[in-house]
């Protein structure tokens, strides 16, 4: 490859200079008295940025109504422009094709949509990507080679390089529009989803930097908490059940949850139905890998529900997701109370209300600070999977609906596919950290608390096994005193409670005069 010429380097210099900005405001946010305010002076900064800061804005955006402001405020390329980008990429003059094309542009972070009507009558949406961009790219992917590792990702050794590599890819599938426009038609043919829309692609009509697809009319996703109930809850369904038969039976799941890319309306037969749009950014998953994660859901919830044996091993699955289980072996014993956390949805037959999960502050309450230890040894597209993940929990949140995850499932995933996943064989780990392998039927199923005075039980509670992690609140404050007595401390028997992985055991049992007190995983 050759040295840089001087247009590139004032461009690389330039470019270098825009994301410097944004990481020393990120780096003072991390600090900031007011998170709120922190957030929304970085996603100034974005505010007319396209590429990567564009990138980051949006993909931020999917849960945090700041970035999203930014990515709105994009600026658009002229329409002169555009229209001679189109013609260049055609081949022709747009008059050929077009019996109208509207001047005003929607801009996103590599391109553009117009709205139009082709000969024919057909209206169609014409994304148009920016001149250059492949270059202004190219230049921040070079500045992204460069940056070093710092805080939690050099302390706990995430996978920088495949972390790049992942947005190099990711960016070089946007860059084609004809493997994005070859993608929506593909998934379109094969979702089956009864509401959903994919719109139809012109493929004939589409380049490396040009796409065209049928104009498909919707309201944001916020506008449909307006409606009653039921239209709210059929519109979640569908959104669940694309995202779960896109993982699990097709094995390449939307992983773009920009609001801007979905879209519900109600036609006058009164089903609503939402507008998948944008599949320029998807995760594809190797059949043995979503087979493995759809096992490791099964099994956990046979083994919370009923406490059956089911002698899945959570290291051997998550090994076979593609994690590095050398990392995991420090956190091992917890892995089994970590999926229960994780996939804590399909566990119950209940609703599943996204503001109550808390999942982040109960993962912290488990892995304390190795919770870094468990995100860096996942491989690098996990960081997809988890972002459509809580996209979608964050549509479902904002339509005012929750769904039942494990129903929606065995809707969603055909009888075949779940015989699959409970029949397929999980390698077990390297011979070295075999020893340490604990199954996911390991895990105590509830925590109890005992008071026995003069003979007669006078307090008898049983609550879900994960609340032994707050100990200190749940003692009785009679109990605090003889337990003292004994030199038990309970913040030291909550770090062995968590070090277990809330393993079945005896925590407290002591007597003071005519009381017995009694704590214990069970």
């Amino acid at each position: 490859m050759g040295l840089p010429n001087a247009k590139q380097l004032l461009r690389d210099g330039r470019k270098a200079a825009s994301l410097a900005r944004i990481a020393v405001k990120a780096r003072a946010a991390k600090d900031s008295d007011d998170p709120t305010r922190a957030r929304r002076a970085i996603a100034q900064l974005m505010v007319g940025e396209r590429g990567l800061p564009a990138k980051l804005a949006q993909f931020l955006g999917s849960n945090d109504d700041a970035f999203r402001d930014a990515v709105d405020e994009a600026r658009p390329e002229p329409l002169e422009t555009i229209e001679t980008t189109v013609e260049e990429a055609l081949g022709r003059p747009l008059a050929n094709d077009f019996r109208e094309f509207a001047g005003e542009g929607h801009a996103a972070s590599i391109g553009q949509v117009h709205r139009a009507r082709l000969r024919d009558g057909t209206d169609v949406a014409v994304k148009v990507r920016y001149p250059e961009i492949e270059e202004h790219l190219a230049s921040e992917l070079r500045i992204l080679g460069l940056v070093p590792g710092f805080g939690p990702l050099e302390t706990w050794g995430f996978d920088l390089d495949g972390y790049r590599e992942l947005i190099a890819s990711d960016i070089g599938d946007e860059l084609d529009y004809l493997s994005e426009a070859e993608r929506q038609q593909r998934m379109g043919d094969a979702l089956h989803i009864e509401g959903l829309v994919v719109p139809r692609v012109h493929y004939g009509l589409c380049r490396k930097n040009l796409l065209i697809q049928n104009w498909e009319s919707g309201l944001p996703l916020a506008h449909l908490k307006n409606h009653p109930l039921a239209v709210r809850k059929r519109a979640a369904q569908i959104l669940l059940r694309t995202f779960l038969r896109s993982l699990f039976e097709i094995g390449e799941l939307h992983a773009d949850p920009n609001p801007a890319n979905l879209a519900f309306r109600i036609p006058r037969d009164g089903e609503p139905e939402i507008v998948l749009m944008d599949w320029g950014c998807t995760l594809r998953l190797a059949k043995e890998r979503r087979l493995a994660l759809l096992k490791l859901i099964v099994e956990t919830r046979e083994a919370a529900s009923s406490g059956a044996a089911t002698g899945m091993v959570p290291l051997d699955v998550f090994g076979a997701l593609g994690f590095d289980v050398g990392k995991l072996v420090a956190i091992e014993r917890r892995l089994p109370a970590l999926c229960r956390m994780l996939l804590s949805p399909f566990l119950v037959d209940q609703p599943l209300n996204a503001s109550t999960w808390r999942l982040a502050e109960r993962i912290e309450s488990l892995l304390g600070e190795h919770r870094w230890w468990f995100r860096a040894a996942g491989p690098p597209d996990s960081l997809l999977l988890m972002r459509a993940f809580h996209g979608l929990f964050h549509q479902l949140a904002e339509i005012g609906v929750a769904l039942p995850f494990w129903p929606e499932l065995e809707a969603s995933v055909s009888p075949a596919t779940f015989d699959e996943a409970r029949a397929v064989r999980i390698a077990s780990c390297a011979p070295e950290i075999a020893a340490k392998r604990t199954p996911v039927d390991a895990l105590a199923h509830a925590l109890r608390v005992e008071v026995i005075e003069n003979g007669a039980k006078k307090v008898s509670l049983s609550m879900p096994a994960e609340a032994a992690l707050g100990l200190p609140d749940l003692v009785p404050e009679e109990a605090r005193t003889p337990i003292e007595r004994q030199g038990l401390d309970l913040m030291q028997l909550t770090e062995r409670i968590r070090e277990s992985g809330i393993a079945p055991q005896a925590i407290v049992e002591v007597e003071e005069r005519s009381k017995r007190y009694r704590v214990w995983l069970e």
